[in-house]
């Protein structure tokens, strides 16, 4: 089975191609609902996270009744874009957990026989997890467009906020020459899909 890792920076495209994937029938798990699965009510990973976090209060105290996340995402968002040493501690209880869990998946799709599992993975080569995968596609998206759609997508955030996001990850240009495929998603859904199919052709190709 290929195991598939496809990473691309924040408002790239990645839950696009996810979302294409999961309709072809391929297995597709995705890193940031895992994270947000583990923030959704309490476990090991939010007790470790409300103790490092203290004294400010990360919980959606009535999340029940609110039907939320347990974890107030935004503002453990607003702690960790601006205080690097604590989102390198918070990195530290979340990954671990989030690669058991991915782990777990892959060898599950493979023993059902599945040719093809995937994983959407923004901070592949921030967390060096490049030998976890056989191969690695990075969704790109020229720099202007990306701003705008997560201008769009987060309409609340501050030009400040919005710069701290896009820096927080590695430049795209920088890992075009570490994968096996760029998918420019600069323009229509159309012509992003058609990479898509072609990747995958290349990837049915090399297993036979």
């Amino acid at each position: 089975m290929i195991k598939l890792g496809i990473t691309g920076n924040i408002a790239c495209g990645k839950t696009l191609i996810g979302n294409y994937l999961a309709k072809l029938k391929i297995p597709v798990i995705d890193s940031d609902t895992i994270v947000h699965d583990l923030f959704a009510a309490p476990n090991e990973v939010t007790t470790k996270l409300i103790e490092l976090c203290q004294p400010a209060n990360i919980t959606n105290a009535n999340y029940l009744s609110e039907k939320t996340s347990f974890i107030n995402r935004p503002k453990l968002g607003e702690l960790l874009f601006f205080d690097s040493a604590l989102k390198k501690q918070i990195e530290e209880i979340i990954h671990p957990k989030c690669r058991e869990i991915t782990q777990n998946f892959f060898q599950e799709k493979s023993e059902q026989g599945f040719e093809l599992a995937v994983n959407l993975i923004p901070l592949l080569f921030e967390n060096n997890l490049q030998s976890h995968y056989d191969k690695i596609w990075l969704i790109y998206c020229q720099p202007d467009i990306q701003k705008i759609r997560l201008k769009k997508r987060n309409l609340n955030l501050s030009e400040e906020e919005i710069e701290a996001r896009l820096k927080a990850q590695i430049p795209q240009e920088n890992k075009i020459n570490l994968v096996n495929l760029v998918i420019d998603n600069s323009s229509e859904i159309t012509k992003t899909l058609a990479q898509v199919d072609s990747g995958l052709k290349n990837l049915a190709k090399s297993l036979y």
